[in-house]
Parts: structure tokens; sequence; C-alpha cells
């Protein structure tokens, strides 16, 4: 154990600033195995010192010893003596009863010789003479009756030879019986003794026993230890105090227990139960090696923080059931929000693009990652239950409460509720459009391979950029103020865009309701005003003198008139 222990401690204090506490800890170590070792030979010379004394004052106990069918003997020969003594006592009794029947006798007979002088009746005591006179003519006499009184003298001798034998078996057995009630006596004592520490090693186990166990005495030990001999042979007794730190706190490959008891009560507020686990695992309790701590008050402890737990969960069920309602309300609200919205979008589309240039432009919302049902179940106002919703609900939350990867992170998992949680992430947004070539109501997909696939610039334009001005459009709708300005700014302004598909842009965004600035590409810096009353373009002209650290102005010039929107 020493040395198990020597290197537990190398293992866990191998940092080069705990060297000192590793050589004090080694030798703690050895003082306190040493100092355990001597008491425990001390032990051993004491115990071994009063059996050589219980050995020297009794001493037919070793050959007791020696002959375990001793008390089994005692026990035959005590039946034989109390055979004996019953006879003895049925003989002692009919002796008794001889001796009251001869001293009736004899009282008669002192009544007869006492009453015969005072009234003596001769004609009475001649007729008595005459009846025992006639009584003894019919006697028969027996001429074998000395044979008889010989053989009855030899029975008499032979029983009294054999009840001489029999008190000295008595002496014998009752001298056996002393012994042997002194021997039980002690070993009662001893059974005493070892129940007691029986009954105390059950209290101390009380809190260890299972729920479906019950031991309080030691015939249920026995009787358990019969039933469980392989589970009982597979778990060492020199391994528990192992068993005991791997309860407590057994760290996994990354060094981390999350369920660690120590830790478990140190966060609880514990902290006297938490540092006696971690001081010192186990002790030896009524002969049992039981934790360190109060088991009880820790259990006291546990009980009392579940049952606030479980209440703080049912508060906190109720709020999340009451939160669940609110987000669903609010997912059928924003769901529906969401595709009302697409008709206005395509609306205001519409009043952006003219019907010479051709050119249709359309947003739609598709379901994603959930099925068309969860969204037509959200969409639908009718519905009083709306269960593939629900589901879709449920199950996001519990894969959200599962996923381990964010259970420490508080930003990982306030990044990833919002991910599984906002329904806008529950549909993709598309923008399709319809060429001037295509058919009415031909329309592509503005992605990757629309852009990839030759279109003209007007075309890409327009799908890329109108798309993004729903967004100002949709904010300045919802402004209070009833001038709120429409206003949007471009840089590089239809850059590779040819004059004329440049100019029908420009005329597109005015249309679209907004008065922009922006910058055209070049050398120089042309700048395009368009506020929808009068359209001009002015072209820019920077200062020729540089490097002279002096302001010098700008030249404007008016370069571009044209007409109305509608023209």
């Amino acid at each position: 154990m020493r040395d198990e222990l020597d290197e537990r401690i190398d293992q866990h204090a191998s940092g080069a600033l705990q060297s000192r506490v590793r050589k004090d800890l080694h030798q703690d170590n050895y003082d306190v195995h040493e100092t355990g070792a001597t008491k425990m030979s001390s032990e051993v010379q004491r115990l071994i010192a009063h059996q050589q004394k219980l050995l020297q004052t009794h001493s037919d106990l070793k050959t007791n010893l020696e002959t375990p069918d001793k008390l089994e003997l005692l026990t035959e020969q005590r039946h034989k003596l109390a055979t004996f003594l019953a006879k003895i006592a049925e003989v002692v009794q009919n002796t008794k009863y001889e001796k009251e029947r001869q001293s009736d006798l004899i009282g008669r007979i002192q009544d007869i010789q006492g009453n015969m002088e005072q009234d003596l009746d001769e004609a009475r005591v001649v007729a008595e003479i005459t009846d025992v006179q006639r009584r003894h003519d019919a006697l028969i006499i027996d001429h074998e009756i000395d044979q008889k009184l010989s053989q009855a003298e030899t029975a008499q001798q032979k029983l009294s030879v054999k009840r001489q034998d029999m008190l000295g078996q008595k002496a014998t057995a009752e001298g056996e019986i002393k012994t042997t009630s002194a021997y039980m006596t002690k070993q009662q004592e001893g059974i005493s003794d070892l129940q007691q520490r029986i009954e105390r090693a059950l209290q101390t186990l009380a809190p260890y026993q299972p729920e479906h166990v019950r031991l309080r005495t030691a015939e249920e030990i026995l009787g358990f230890v019969q039933q469980n001999k392989s589970e009982v042979r597979n778990n060492r007794f020199d391994d528990l105090t192992s068993q005991i730190s791997k309860l407590i706190h057994h760290n996994n490959r990354d060094g981390i227990d999350r369920n660690a008891l120590d830790t478990v009560f140190e966060e609880r507020g514990h902290m006297g139960e938490a540092s006696a686990m971690r001081q010192q695992r186990s002790v030896i309790k009524n002969e049992l090696n039981v934790v360190a701590f109060d088991i009880n008050r820790a259990i006291v402890l546990m009980q009392t923080d579940e049952a606030h737990v479980e209440k703080a969960l049912a508060v906190l069920k109720s709020g999340n059931d009451a939160a669940q309602k609110y987000y669903l309300s609010s997912a059928i609200t924003t769901i529906t929000a969401q595709y009302n919205l697409i008709d206005s979008y395509n609306r205001m589309l519409n009043e952006g693009v003219s019907r010479k240039q051709s050119i249709k432009l359309r947003v739609t919302l598709t379901p994603a990652n959930v099925s068309d049902k969860v969204i037509a179940e959200a969409r639908n106002a009718q519905l009083s239950e709306r269960p593939a919703l629900e589901a879709e609900i449920e199950k996001r939350l519990s894969k959200l409460a599962s996923d381990l990867t964010v259970a420490d992170d508080d930003d990982a998992f306030m990044q990833k509720a919002q991910e599984m949680l906002d329904t806008r992430q529950w549909s993709d947004f598309k923008v399709l459009i319809k060429r001037r070539q295509s058919d009415e109501h031909h329309y592509e997909e503005v992605d990757d391979k629309f852009v990839q696939s030759g279109g003209s610039g007007a075309e890409k334009a327009q799908a890329m950029v109108l798309p993004l001005l729903l967004v100002p459009k949709m904010v300045l709708r919802q402004a209070n103020q009833e001038d709120a300005p429409y206003l949007v700014m471009f840089d590089e302004f239809a850059d590779k865009l040819d004059p004329e598909t440049a100019k029908s842009f420009a005329k597109t965004i005015a249309r679209f309701g907004f008065n922009f600035i922006a910058t055209m590409p070049g050398g120089s810096q042309n700048k395009i005003l368009a506020d929808g009353v009068d359209n001009m373009a002015y072209e820019v002209i920077a200062p020729q003198v540089e490097n002279d650290n002096l302001f010098h102005l700008n030249q404007v010039r008016q370069v571009l008139t044209w007409g109305a929107i509608g023209e």
C-alpha cells in the first residue's frame, strides 16, 4: 500500500513546483505506514499473549479444542444422565411414599395401643382376632420366599452399585457441564460482543445499502453473502479505497470529471464536505473502510438540494412551457409575416421596372430545412392545433439541450440557439428574373449559374441591385416621419455597363422611388444626382495645382440632362 501510494504521489505531484511537496508526501507516507505496521505488530503480540494466558488458565481448553466432537459427546451423556436422574427421582419418590405409608401404619398401631386400655371391647377384639386368623389360615406359604428375597437383595445390590456408578457419572457429567457451561458462557459473551460489533457496523453501513437491500442481523448478512458470492469475491476489500476515490472524483482522458462529487458539493456551497472528500477520501470507522465525510449529513444535503432542484425544475418547466408557447406564437407570427411580405416585395419590384425593359424580378420564400407542412401550419391562422410545427420546435429544443459541445460556453450556446431557433433560417430567399427574350412566365433563379450564363449587363445589374433596395425601402416605409429621405449612395455606379444600360439603370433606381448619389467609374470624379425632378449629371474636375499646401475648389460643370421618370 505504501509503494502504491508513492506511485500515486508521483503521478499527481509531478510538476516542478511540487517537488518539495512530493518529497514531504513520500516521507509522510513512509511515517504513517511504519507507524501503522508497528501498531499492528503490537496488537498481534497482545493477541498471542492473551491466547497463551487462556490456555494456561483453562487446562481443558486445549483438549476441548483438539476434540471437535466433544460437545456432541457431552450432549449425549447429558441425555443419559437426565434419564438416570429421572429413574433416581422415581425411586426416591417411591421410597418417600413407602415411608409415608409406614409412618401412617405406625400411627395407627399407636392409636390402637392407646385405645386398647381405654375402651377395650373384648368381643370386638376376639372378632378381629378371628378375622385375622381366618385370613392368616387363608394365606399360602411360599416356600421360595427366601430365594425371591435373595434375588431381590441381589437386584437391590446391583441397583445400589449402578446407582453409585450413575452418581459418579453424574458428578463427572456435572463437572463437564460446568466446564462446558463456562466455555459456552464465554463463547456467548464473545458472540454478544461480536453481535454488538455487527450491529455497530450495520449502523455504519446503513446509508450505503441499496434501496432493495435491508440488512439488520448477522443472519441476513450471511444470507446476502451466500446469494452474491461472485460479486463479493470480485470486489476485493483492498481495492475499496481506490473505488471510493474514483466514485468521488475520476477524471476522463481529458482530465475532466463533470459529475465529480466533491465539485458538486463545492458548487452547492457545502465546503466542509467537499474539503473532506478531497483531503481524505476514506477512513476506518467501526472496523469498516468508509468515506471520510458524514455520509448521513451528505445524504440529507443531497436530498434537500434534490427537493430544491425539483422545485426549481418545476418552476423552470412551467417557465419553459410558457416560453415554448410564446415562441410557438412568435414563430407563427414571424413566419406568416415573412411570407406575407413576399407579395409586398414583388409589388415594389414591379414598381421599379418599366414595361420597355421587359425585365421582371420576383422574390420567393421556400422551406429550407423544415417540411412544407411546418410552414403551411404556421401560415394557416384557422388551425387550433399544429402538430408538425410543435414537433419541429420540440425536436430543435431537444437537440439544442443535448448538445454537449456548447453546454459550457454561453456564447456558443446562444449562437447555436440563434441558428436553430431563428425562423428566418427555416426558409430560403430566392430572387427570380425573367429575361427580355424569355416567356412571360419563365423565371430563372439569380445564382452563380445565372451570373456566369452570359446575360446582359442590365439584367445582371437589376437582378443584383434591385433586391438589395428592398431592404432600405421596407425600413423607410416603417419610418414615423412622412418626409423620411429616400436617399441611397452608390460607389462605382454602373461599373462595366455601357452608357445606355447605365442610363436605364439610373432610371430604374429613380423609378424605384429613391434619390441617389453615385460615383461613376473613370479617371475623373464624375457625379450623378437624380432627385426625381431635375435629372442632371455634373462633371466634377479636380484642381490641376497640387502639393502647394493651399486649398483649391473643384470645377463643377453640367454635362447631361434627361427627362422625367416616365420618359
